[in-house]
Parts: structure tokens; C-alpha cells; sequence
């Protein structure tokens, strides 16, 4: 059976992880279950998403009753899919997961909070195994709370003995393409093969940021280098759960390099008018900016823009940066900014050296 996932035996360390997994091995005729609640916040926040609990093993219907959930609800786009599940039907897992991607949704597997039997709040660290660990990969953007598990295993299934190692590697290259499909390392397939039959493999919290399994709201930024009549300029874009980011390097008539940072603000754009403190992030840290060397350049379909000029201070603090970002606050020690944050600026940097002798 595809899917299958654990021996209670590898589970005793972890004893919710048993109650969750070990029954659905003695059922295989369970369904995963789909229950949808309107997402906490408020509306002018979150909007009108709504959020999907998925709980229990993937059967070989639960993408189409997923698809009918989304159709009878009419669940929006930005909604969240919240995995608790050890598994199931690895084909099931996957079709699931491209549902997931075709309508816009998002996914996490976290702690989902209840009361225990006395009525007191608990939170209940959620699992997402197997063929959970595929659908999981849907998402547009993807989170794993610290409480909950991500584990990952090889898939086994009986097979006639002649057939097994073909229907093995045909299936073998059709994850490796779904991964490749979703904009996830396939390293993440070498993850799952590392461990036995009965093992399983719980990446580290650097593994699944480093192989793209989660991204926290944000796909990695695309740096390019651009050209139009007035002369050369470098892009990095970026797209978030809030929008498109956009910062852009390029040479003023000042001979200065400048950057531009163009970032979602609908609904901010009376507060960012207000604001006074700006500054550059290098690294996550917040790098003071002159009145005269920043310039806010206004708002263009609910976003905005600012310019800042580069001294060659601060040109030399860039060109060694890991990640970039803009600031723009109320007063510095504020403990929130409009702009752009932690943008990975390593292929960037490494584009860096032609605009640089062109404005130099």
C-alpha cells in the first residue's frame, strides 16, 4: 500500500506522534477529513480567507472532495491549508498538493490550539508524514510551526518481484518532477530515501529553508540586470504573501548608485507619508540614512516607493551584505517599519560589477 508510513515502534519517543499515526495504519479505510473555519483577524487583515483543517490519512478521494469543499465554500484564494495527517495514498498526497497550488492556497502545519477533556486550552503539535510531506509542498507559500513535525520516509509498496524495481523508478522520477513542479529542491527526494524501510527522516529547520520546503511567506527574490535608454539598472523581485517587492539598483546623474525600493502599501499610505525615520537593513541591521539621501517617491497602485542615494559608505556596506532591505519608521527604535526586509541579495552582489564600473 503506498503510503504506508510508520511501526508504532519508531514512534514511543514520541508518544502523541503513536496516537496519531498507529491507529491510521489499523484503518486504512479511513478518510482524511476537511473542515473549514473563517480565518481569525480582522477583515481589513485578513481579508475574506478562510482556513482548511485537513486531518487524518490521505485517501485515494481526497483530492476530489477537497476540490468540492473549495467549489460548495467558495473559498477564496490566500486561504490556508493546515496539515495534520501521517499520511496515506502517495499518488492522492500529490494530486492533492496540485490542487492546492492551482487554487492559491497556502499551507502550514501547526499547532493547532483545543481544550483537553477538562476544558483547559492546550496546543496540539501537529504531524505531517509521507504522502502528507508531498501535499504539504502545494502551498504557494508554506510554514512549519516549531511545535510540529515535517518527517519524511521512503515509499515502499508490494509489487510483483519483476515489476517492482521499473514501477519504482517510474514513480521515483514522477515525485522528483512534482518537487521540481512545486519550486522545491529535489534534494528533498534524497532526504527521503536516506533512512530504511521503517525509518523516518525529520529534516532540520535549515534543511527545509535551504530546499525550499518552507519559505515563510516569501519566495526567494529574482535578481536580473535590465536595460532601457537611459541606461543599465538591476532588479531584484521578490513575491510575499502582503505582494511584490522590488528593489532596484541603478546609476543617478549624481554618478551615485542609487536604490529603489517599491513595496505594498494599500491601506498604509497615510501613515508612510508621516514617516520620517528611514534607513537601510544590512543584515538585519538597521543602518541610519540622511534626510538628504532618502526620498520618497509615491504611491502607484497601492504601492510605494523610495529612493535612497549610496555613498560610497554605504555602497561598500551593500556590496557585502547577505540580505538587504529598506526601513521606513515613525522614530528608529520603533518596533515596526513599512519597506522591505531580509531580501537575499547573494546573486545580486554577484551582478554588482558591471552597474558598478558603469556609474563609477
Amino acid at each position: 500500500m503506498i503510503g504506508r508510513l510508520f511501526r508504532c515502534g519508531l514512534l514511543l519517543s514520541l508518544q502523541w506522534l503513536c496516537l496519531a499515526a498507529c491507529p491510521a495504519l489499523a484503518q486504512p479505510t479511513e478518510q482524511m477529513q476537511f473542515n473549514v473555519v473563517r480565518t481569525p483577524g480582522p477583515v481589513e487583515i485578513v481579508g475574506n480567507t478562510l482556513d482548511i483543517y485537513a486531518s487524518g490519512v490521505i485517501d485515494p478521494d481526497a483530492a476530489s472532495r477537497f476540490q468540492a469543499l473549495v467549489v460548495a465554500n467558495k473559498i477564496p484564494e490566500g486561504s490556508v491549508v493546515n496539515f495534520d495527517s501521517p499520511g496515506g495514498n502517495l499518488l492522492a498526497g500529490m494530486e492533492l498538493g496540485r490542487k492546492i497550488r492551482l487554487d492559491g492556497f497556502y499551507t502550514q502545519v501547526n499547532a493547532a490550539n483545543g481544550t483537553d477533556s477538562h476544558g483547559v486550552p492546550v496546543s496540539k503539535p501537529s504531524l505531517c508524514a509521507s504522502a502528507c510531506t508531498l501535499a504539504f509542498l502545494g502551498g504557494t507559500f508554506r510554514w512549519i510551526d516549531d511545535k510540529s513535525v515535517y518527517a519524511v520516509h521512503r515509499f515502499f509498496f508490494p509489487a510483483p518481484e519483476n515489476d517492482g524495481a521499473d514501477i519504482a523508478q517510474i514513480l521515483s522520477a514522477e515525485i522528483v518532477q512534482y518537487m521540481r513542479d512545486m519550486g522545491i529542491d529535489p534534494g528533498l527526494f534524497t532526504l527521503m530515501t536516506e533512512g530504511g524501510r521503517t525509518e523516518v527522516v525529520i529534516p532540520t529547520r535549515e534543511q527545509l529553508l535551504a530546499l525550499n520546503v518552507v519559505n515563510n511567506g516569501k519566495d526567494k527574490p529574482v535578481w536580473t540586470m535590465n536595460s532601457i535608454p537611459q541606461g543599465i539598472y538591476l532588479k531584484g523581485e521578490q513575491n510575499t504573501i502582503f505582494g511584490d517587492n522590488k528593489l532596484l539598483f541603478a546609476c543617478g546623474p549624481d554618478r551615485l548608485m542609487h536604490l529603489t525600493a517599491i513595496f505594498p502599501a494599500r491601506g498604509r499610505e497615510d501613515f508612510i507619508k508621516l514617516e520620517g525615520a528611514d534607513g537601510l537593513l544590512i543584515d538585519g541591521n538597521s543602518v541610519r540614512v540622511a534626510p538628504t539621501e532618502a526620498r520618497f517617491l509615491g504611491f502607484t497602485n497601492g504601492t510605494a516607493a523610495v529612493d535612497f542615494t549610496l555613498d560610497p559608505i554605504l555602497m561598500e556596506r551593500v556590496l557585502t551584505a547577505h540580505t538587504i532591505g529598506v526601513s521606513m519608521q515613525f522614530a528608529y527604535d520603533a518596533p515596526t517599519f513599512d519597506g522591505v526586509a531580509d531580501f537575499d541579495f547573494s546573486s545580486g552582489r554577484e551582478q554588482m560589477g558591471g552597474l558598478m564600473t558603469v556609474c563609477h
